[in-house]
């Protein structure tokens, strides 16, 4: 492992030195981390010949409305959540279901919110539905050291966390082009 130092202007500097210190991995660490990631996304994505399991959206926001109506082209039960439940009618109206905790009924989550915090606000909220062996996807722009925390956390109670900022839009998304 080889420590690399990224510099950063004064509103990014912070006195945590694991934040401003990141660790690079062996080429072979790498591969297989990248090769098990694709993974994670392929059975998000795929159901592989058998029957489409539910995948749950949470924030229906552009982008989160934009993954969620991909998914439903595709083929998917899609469960919904938002804080403010009208801003999921349209998906609704498409075929989503709603959940007032899609933790408890899916094994694959998409999270489609602003920020970690309020990743971490919505999992402390529905808690009771986290179980081993759910993949979250978490498609917010957030500190990469809270997101590394929160990856953290969830692995010790062996749920997958991937960290996939999109970078596009949601038209871009709902065409297949993100």
């Amino acid at each position: 492992m080889v420590p690399v130092e990224f510099e950063r202007s004064a509103t990014q500097q912070t006195s945590d030195t694991s934040y401003n210190s990141l660790t690079t991995c062996k080429e072979g660490d790498f591969t297989k981390r990248l090769r098990e990631r694709r993974l994670i996304v392929h059975t998000i994505s795929s159901s592989n010949g058998v029957a489409h399991t539910p995948v749950a959206v949470i924030g229906t926001g552009l982008f989160g409305t934009a993954l969620a109506e991909r998914l439903l082209a595709d083929g998917f039960p899609v469960k919904v959540y938002n804080r403010t439940r009208e801003k999921a009618d349209p998906l609704l109206a498409r075929g989503a279901k709603w959940s007032d905790n899609p933790l408890k009924e899916c094994q694959r989550i998409i999270f489609s919110l602003y920020t970690t915090a309020q990743v971490v606000q919505v999992l402390e909220q529905m808690h009771s539905g986290l179980e081993p062996g759910q993949i979250i996807l978490d498609t917010s722009t957030s500190d990469p050291h809270h997101t590394a925390a929160l990856g953290s956390q969830l692995a010790r109670n062996g749920i997958e966390y991937l960290e996939a900022p999109f970078s596009g839009s949601s038209e871009q998304a709902r065409n297949h082009q993100a």
